[in-house]
């Protein structure tokens, strides 16, 4: 069960460009969700294919290696992470996420694997990923300069039909799996994009299908949460949505809904075409960290944030106190989520009981089928807030740009104009 208070409760005083048909919009965003209207609302059933789960768990399965290196960037690794990292994944340390192409990082990474005992899952939708091919590059010579080659520890996840990775799985003879087209990136953790690496790190791949089930039944949460977001910028002026799970496992899942809500949201045109600029900015914290280091600010500080709180009601760890120094006998017999959890739930109340909007998602458990009901909760309030907003929740115009001039600057025939265009700008 995933519950989701509010305080100071919501007043929806339309200002400024407050829209004033809000309540509307967002019954309509949510029936919209619920009769799948949109061909890019398949994210709503990834995951719960049973021919598909057979099929990935048997891939999953033969993948036999103690490490598994997962290549991918932005939508083809957050929501692996977060979600291996919420339902604490049995090998979960034993799959690496390389997202970035830090020669170090990735030199260090290598250095600590054998290669003879590992595997490697490369993602890319478009197969063009520049950070995911030079890092293949890297790795497949890895492996054919230690004589270890072995095509059958190698999956490529991307377009079912074209694409430059896909001609070279084809050529290669890797096997592959098929990125939907109509899912983007950043909705794509329960496609084979997160299903195959989950499975490895032995997720539960069938309470996944159940909590997505669970999570498409309903939109009341994800239409309440999205409503009160927007209106935080658009009736309040506040630009800025803390996201601040308290508890490690959870930590991850505020930099993937950082991702899922700025680059689905913050968009320079309507629908319409006419001029937008809108979007609050999600910043991921982390708490009882952060409330050693930001909460000064928070509270004290501009008034410009909406707060976002998220705890697991309980987790399977069931540490106490049994001994506490003299002068903290009250904590005698508490557990530490006990103690995590007061933490959440008082920094939340010194924050509303101060005029700073607050909202808190608990959900009950840590369990596959608990955490991907949250994930379609937040991805539906994202598009539920992209009708508010009038924007596009699918494309990313602005991150396609900077894509190009890196290529250009590289040397890419293509994008070398547009590059040499942007020479000004450059550091």
């Amino acid at each position: 069960m995933l519950t989701l208070s509010q305080r100071p409760e919501p007043g929806f005083t339309p200002l400024g460009a407050f829209p004033a048909d809000h309540l509307s919009r967002t019954q309509e965003a949510a029936a919209a969700l619920k009769g799948r209207r949109h061909p890019r609302y398949g994210f709503l059933d990834a995951g719960t294919d049973q021919e598909e789960i057979a099929r990935i768990a048997t891939m999953a399965k033969a993948l036999v290696a103690d490490d598994l290196l997962v290549l991918g960037i932005g939508g083809s690794a957050l929501g692996t992470v977060a979600f291996m990292h919420a339902t604490n994944a049995k090998k979960r340390d034993r799959v690496h996420v390389l997202e970035s192409p830090d020669p170090v990082h990735l030199s260090a990474v290598l250095a600590r694997l054998d290669p003879a005992k590992t595997a490697v899952n490369i993602v890319s939708k478009s197969g063009t990923t520049l950070e995911t091919l030079s890092q293949w590059s890297v790795i497949e010579s890895w492996l054919h300069a230690t004589k270890v080659f072995d095509k059958q520890r190698i999956v490529v996840t991307t377009d079912p039909k074209s694409g430059p990775l896909r001609a070279h799985a084809t050529e290669k003879g890797y096997a592959t799996l098929p990125v939907p087209e109509m899912i983007g990136g950043r909705y794509s953790v329960f496609t084979p994009v997160g299903l195959l690496p989950l499975a490895w790190a032995g997720v539960d791949l069938e309470g996944i299908a159940a909590g997505v089930q669970k999570g498409a039944e309903r939109f009341d949460l994800a239409a309440k949460l999205a409503s009160t977001l927007v209106h935080s910028q658009l009736g309040e002026g506040r630009s800025m949505v803390v996201v601040w799970p308290y508890g490690e496992r959870l930590q991850a899942i505020g930099r993937w809904f950082q991702q899922l809500w700025a680059e689905s949201l913050g968009k320079a045109t309507h629908l319409d075409g006419t001029r937008a600029h809108v979007g609050n900015t999600p910043v991921a914290c982390v708490g009882p960290n952060d409330q050693h280091s930001l909460l000064q600010l928070f509270a004290d500080g501009p008034k410009d944030k909406h707060y976002l709180f998220l705890a697991a009601k309980s987790v399977p760890a069931t540490l106490h106190v049994e001994r506490p120094i003299p002068g903290s006998e009250f904590l005698t017999g508490k557990s530490l989520q006990d103690i995590l959890l007061a933490e959440a739930r008082a920094t939340f109340a010194a924050l509303a009981s101060q005029g700073h909007p607050c909202s808190f998602l608990m959900i009950d458990d840590m369990s596959a089928t608990a955490v991907a009901d949250l994930f379609v909760q937040l991805m539906s309030a994202t598009v539920i807030g992209a009708a508010l907003y009038s924007v596009d929740p699918f494309d990313q115009p602005a991150v396609e740009l900077g894509k190009r001039i890196a290529l250009g600057l590289l040397g890419h025939e293509k994008h070398r104009a547009e590059a040499d265009a942007m020479a000004r700008y450059l550091p």
